[in-house]
């Protein structure tokens, strides 16, 4: 029988192929009660087999990784199978998944890498600090990546409207000072 350090290794080994093939990395945004805007990071694993859902499940409890598992019901569709959604969300739980599973993913460890250092830096500072260029960067390099549709200006006009409070029509100037970003510079 295995030595259980090796079935362990074995098993993150396994899983980060199963996030190379099948898992998101992404920056979400969320509004609060009070319209603000909120970047949430995010790792989501689809898929449909029960099996592979359990073994992935057992690997991050092994780890002491913590998972919300949601099941998406089969459609009306003969074609549509019942699947499984796998999900880390917040900057603490995302962190803890990424400092024990990047080393051990390959093909998205760019992705990767980047939501990690969105978390470090959002965890080295308190809550309510406003979003750094270098934070709402990474964000706009992930939705790139993940082919968001949603501008990448645009969240950079709102999270700036946030911090020196303009109104929300206005959305070429706020308070005077036009918003340049590196993707205007560059155009």
């Amino acid at each position: 029988m295995a030595d259980p350090q090796e079935r362990s290794e074995g098993d993150l080994h396994w899983l980060g192929g199963i996030m190379d093939g099948e898992a998101s990395f992404c920056i979400t945004t969320k509004r609060d009660v009070y319209g603000r805007v909120h970047l949430s990071p995010d790792i989501a694993i689809g898929n449909t087999s029960p099996i592979m859902v359990a073994e992935i499940k057992r690997i991050l409890a092994m780890h002491d990784l913590p998972v919300w598992v949601s099941e998406r019901p089969a459609g009306v569709s003969k074609r549509t199978k019942i699947s499984w959604q796998l999900t880390a969300r917040g900057p603490k739980r995302v962190g803890r998944w990424l400092k024990v599973l990047l080393p051990y993913i390959r093909s998205r460890r760019h992705d990767a890498a980047m939501l990690y250092d969105f978390v470090m830096s959002r965890l080295s500072k308190s809550p309510v600090m406003p979003y750094s260029e270098q934070e709402i960067t990474w964000c706009e390099q992930l939705r790139h990546g993940n082919r968001t549709r949603i501008s990448s200006e645009t969240l950079r006009q709102t999270l700036a409207r946030q911090i020196i409070g303009a109104p929300k029509g206005n959305t070429n100037r706020l308070g005077g000072v036009k918003i340049k970003s590196d993707l205007t510079a560059k155009a």
